[in-house]
């Protein structure tokens, strides 16, 4: 088996939560009056809103997202009780991107550099919003990859088997050639059972499964795998 790319999902492979940010970011909300437990409940609120919307593949272009975002910080804004002296849904939406939200997960950025000189062609097949790109440039990851598929834009979202296909074709390659790093076991699966070499990654301090063959504890475990 000869493997010419490798097909990351971006969130708990390349980005992980980027806690400060949402303690700031609820703070910062919570000095126009709420309280930090009032403003955490609602953030949460709307993020389960965001992933239900994301499943459901309801939000399918960058200006139906933009609108998405000013609507859903209008609610925030509305369910705290934040009076109209305060921050502006526009304002929110402009300054707490969602990927702000995010932070690159340690030792992504040399691990897409070795990779890329080994001449691998690099994809990310994401669960996730049109500005599935916007989200790796703000953190200075984008350039790192050839492709990007968001299952907004594509119609299809994992473990959906057409999901990988699409992905992989648009790569130019078969679906042998290409391993899949994600973090959901049913996604690695669902991507094993059509033939990919696909590995999950594992958070440290969690139990090691029963069959740990097809676990990465970190990232940088994916490099003896391709060399």
């Amino acid at each position: 088996m000869v493997i010419r790319g490798v097909l990351f999902d971006r969130d708990g492979v390349l980005l992980e939560p980027n806690d400060e940010t949402y303690d700031h970011f609820v703070q910062w909300l919570a000095s126009y009056g709420p309280t930090p437990s009032q403003v955490l409940r609602e953030v949460r609120r709307m993020s389960d809103d965001q992933l239900a919307k994301v499943r459901n593949l309801e939000i399918v272009s960058p200006e139906a997202e933009k609108q998405y975002w000013i609507a859903a910080a209008q609610t925030l804004l509305d369910n705290l009780g934040i009076s109209p002296k305060g921050p502006t849904p526009q304002e929110i939406a402009v300054l707490w991107p969602h990927y702000r939200f995010l932070k690159p997960v340690r030792g992504v950025a040399r691990v897409l550099r070795e990779l890329r000189g080994q001449g691998l062609i690099l994809g990310v097949l994401s669960n996730a919003l049109p500005s599935l790109r916007d989200s790796l440039a703000y953190h200075g990851l984008d350039l790192s990859f050839q492709h990007f598929f968001a299952s907004s834009r594509l119609g299809v979202a994992k473990p959906d088997p057409r999901a990988y296909e699409m992905a992989v074709a648009q790569m130019g390659l078969m679906l042998s050639e290409v391993i899949y790093v994600g973090d959901n076991p049913h996604h690695v699966e669902a991507a094993r059972r059509l033939g990919m070499p696909a590995y999950s990654m594992q958070p440290q301090g969690l139990p090691e499964p029963r069959d740990g063959r097809y676990l990465l504890w970190q990232l940088e475990d994916l490099l003896p795998l391709v060399s």
